[in-house]
């Protein structure tokens, strides 16, 4: 009778765990019908001496009995990690029995997606361009999430404005800006701090950038780890604001 391996991945340190539906056969073939796409947590760079790990074990499902071990081996995730949000990549994995024994190969796409909420906090700013010459400019950041969704729809959030060239935003000011994030490639904010005007159009002061998979495969998962960026702006003419 012709076994029916599966694919079961864990992803370490955390445990989480998923597996596909069993094909059939020595050499097999996972395909849509079959839940090959597996999708698992990443909770952020482990603390040291933990790495991030793919546990892969390609299991015979039985009937009667629970399911067989036909292989398995650990994958470090940290080089493939790196290349996060720069499409798919191809695990070749090496399989070993319960004897320690060759016991085949295993073909999975990995790639990471990052999917969720992102928090921004804005907390202050220094030394900003002063655009007023008789009264204190009111700045406030406005943040992009690009790229833009499907429908060309753009999430833009802002703060209230505070003062002066080194302005402190606070809870009264509305600081803690959210944003969904779907899985887009070179998925990113773009930050702008403007003069709150009255009379006319809002000055910008500065603008920058702030890449987010690279933050959040480089954070470290400690529960009070509080994962602080500051980002250099330019105004209109690319100097520095």
């Amino acid at each position: 009778m012709a076994q029916d391996p599966y694919v079961e991945l864990t992803i370490l340190p955390w445990g989480d765990r998923v597996e596909c539906k069993p094909a059939s056969g020595t050499n097999p073939e996972w395909k849509a019908k079959h839940k090959n796409v597996m999708e698992l947590p990443y909770y952020g760079r482990p603390v040291p001496p933990n790495k991030p790990e793919l546990m892969v074990r390609v299991m015979d499902a039985e009937m009667t009995r629970a399911s067989r071990l036909i292989g398995e081996n650990t994958v470090n995730l940290t080089k493939h990690i790196q290349y996060a949000g720069e499409g798919t990549q191809e695990l070749v994995v090496e399989l070993t029995d319960a004897k320690d024994k060759f016991a085949g190969r295993v073909f999975l796409d990995f790639e990471m997606v990052l999917k969720g909420l992102v928090e921004v906090r804005c907390l202050e700013a220094y030394n900003l361009k002063n655009v007023q010459r008789f009264i204190e400019q009111d700045p406030y950041v406005k943040a992009t999430f690009l790229p833009a969704d499907e429908d060309g729809f753009k999430q833009t959030k802002h703060t209230k404005a505070a003062s002066g060239v080194n302005p402190v935003w606070t809870k009264k000011h509305k600081n803690v800006l959210k944003f969904r994030y779907d899985g887009q490639e070179n998925g990113r904010l773009l930050i702008e701090v403007l003069d709150k005007e009255y009379t006319q159009k809002d000055r910008l002061l500065g603008t920058g950038a702030l890449p987010l998979m690279k933050r959040v495969v480089n954070y470290r998962a400690t529960p009070d780890d509080k994962s602080k960026v500051s980002i250099d702006l330019v105004d209109a003419d690319f100097v520095p604001a």
